[in-house]
C-alpha cells in the first residue's frame, strides 16, 4: 500500500469519525440531554472541523488523481567510455507513447 493510499484512508476515516461525532451532539442538542448553550458552541466547533477533514479529503483525493497522470523515468546516457549521465524525468502519462525512452 503506498504512502498516499494511507492518506487517503486515514482522511477518510477522519471523515466518516467526524460525522458521527457531529450527529451525536446534534443527538444531544436536540433531546436537551446538556446544557443547550454549551452544547450548541460544541457542536459549532465539530461541524467547523469536520468541515476541515472534509476539506482535507478532497485535497488529497485531487493530489492523488495529479499524481497518478504522471511517472518518473529514469534515462542513463553512456557517453561512451567516459562517465555516464543520469537524468530523471517527470512524464505525463498520456505522452509516453510518443516519447522516446
Amino acid at each position: 500500500m503506498s504512502q498516499d493510499s494511507e492518506r487517503v484512508i486515514l482522511a477518510r476515516r477522519h471523515v466518516a469519525r467526524g460525522r458521527q461525532i457531529v450527529e451525536g451532539q446534534k443527538l444531544m442538542v436536540r433531546d436537551g440531554r446538556a446544557n443547550t448553550a454549551e452544547a450548541l458552541k460544541l457542536l459549532a466547533l465539530f461541524e467547523a472541523t469536520q468541515n476541515i477533514f472534509e476539506d482535507d479529503l478532497e485535497r488529497i483525493l485531487r493530489e492523488d488523481a495529479r499524481l497518478e497522470t504522471w511517472q518518473f523515468r529514469l534515462a542513463i546516457s553512456d557517453l561512451g567510455g567516459q562517465a555516464s549521465t543520469l537524468r530523471l524525468e517527470m512524464v505525463a502519462l498520456r505522452d509516453l507513447g510518443s516519447r522516446p525512452s
